[in-house]
Order: C-alpha cells, then sequence, then structure tokens
C-alpha cells in the first residue's frame, strides 16, 4: 500500500475483507489481468 494503515485499524480489517472476497479477486483478475493484487 502506498502508506501505513497501522494507525487505523479497522480500515485495515475492512481492505482485508474486501481482500478476501472472491468476487473481488475474480474483478480484479478480469479487469487487469497483468496486474498483481493490491489488497492481499
Amino acid at each position: 500500500m502506498p502508506f501505513d494503515l497501522t494507525p487505523y485499524p479497522s480500515i485495515l480489517a475492512y481492505l482485508q475483507r474486501i481482500a478476501g472476497r472472491e468476487a473481488y479477486q475474480r474483478a480484479m483478475r478480469k479487469g487487469d489481468p497483468g496486474m498483481p493484487l493490491l489488497l492481499t
């Protein structure tokens, strides 16, 4: 990530939940197949 989210644990947890969703991963692979997933 471009900046540290450690001071914001709730935002970090939210982004991690999104990254774990199969729908997010599918959409990212479909939208830009060569781009690595930024949220892991």
